[in-house]
């Protein structure tokens, strides 16, 4: 059994316009932290209710937020373009589900960046 061309997986319009937001969140995720959030010896990484901050982190385990959704982004995709051929509803669902994860990170970015001004 052949392999479903990549390129064919890639003129789908939804899966196109799902990579494309999702790599837009994702940049506009690293601009945000880069901007928002000075470099400092310590920064609050998190945060809850009971404890307060209870983890504290330097300026590049920041960035890790946005790289963790970089990595998110090429492994959903993978996943969605094995799954495409014979499956293509739930390869068009990896899709789909990957710029609501993006956005998911940015709220945090979005929190985080509350949290160390």
């Amino acid at each position: 059994m052949g392999r479903f061309p990549v390129r064919l997986f890639l003129r789908d319009k939804f899966v196109i316009s799902s990579l494309g937001a999702a790599v837009f969140v994702n940049v506009a995720l690293w601009v945000y932290l880069l901007v928002a959030i000075k470099s400092a010896e310590n920064i609050f990484l998190h945060y809850t209710i009971h404890f307060g901050v209870d983890l504290v982190g330097t300026y590049s385990n920041l960035l890790m937020l946005p790289l963790l959704g970089l990595v998110l982004i090429l492994l959903n995709f993978t996943i969605a373009y094995f799954f495409y051929d014979n499956l293509k509803r739930l390869g068009l669902l990896m899709a789909a589900a990957t710029p609501l994860i993006q956005v998911f990170l940015l709220v945090e970015g979005f929190f985080l960046a509350f949290l160390n001004r």
